[in-house]
């Protein structure tokens, strides 16, 4: 994949999550009429992470969609992981690296936001949140579900967990 593409990408993510992270800030100040705080702050941090989590994996506005429910999810265990692989290094570190690394900080967010989240909770969570942008693709023809994103996206959740309860021996 070349880099252009994936500044492009991320850079959509980035501007999408700031739109979501901007109409909940707006959205907090009208319905909470109390001066922000530092957990506020994260709670921003967290939606403008959703948000950029929601454009780049499920909506991917800007790029050219398939027909929403006439694709079938990959659902064979390692299939795209391996595909990657013979593809080269470039595309198998970055369909690895970048799913797992997507997600980790639903681990940070989740044990900051709610104090004695174990990894469990974040590994659990990731799952959910995983599944329902992969959902999002197929409903919507922007992408094709994969298992192997799942799992990885789930794993990158489970680590920022395991992480953040190591962080505070």
């Amino acid at each position: 994949m070349p880099y252009k593409l994936i500044a492009r990408y991320s850079l959509n993510a980035l501007a999408f999550g700031l739109v979501v992270g901007v109409l909940w800030l707006v959205v907090r100040l009208i319905c909470i009429r109390r001066p922000l705080d530092r957990r506020d702050g994260l709670w921003l941090a967290t939606m403008v992470y959703l948000g950029m989590v929601l454009e780049i994996i499920g909506l991917r506005l800007g790029l050219q969609p398939i027909a929403p429910l006439t694709t079938v999810p990959r659902l064979q265990l390692m299939y795209t992981t391996v595909e990657q692989w013979h593809k080269g290094p470039g595309l198998f570190i970055y369909h690895v690296a970048g799913n797992i690394m997507w997600f980790v900080p639903v681990g940070f967010f989740l044990s900051r936001l709610f104090p004695g989240t174990r990894p469990i909770h974040a590994l659990l969570t990731g799952l959910a949140l995983s599944l329902l942008v992969e959902t999002l693709q197929y409903l919507l023809g922007t992408g094709l579900p994969d298992i192997d994103d799942v799992l990885l996206n789930t794993l990158g959740a489970g680590l920022g967990g395991m992480i953040m309860a190591r962080s505070r021996l």
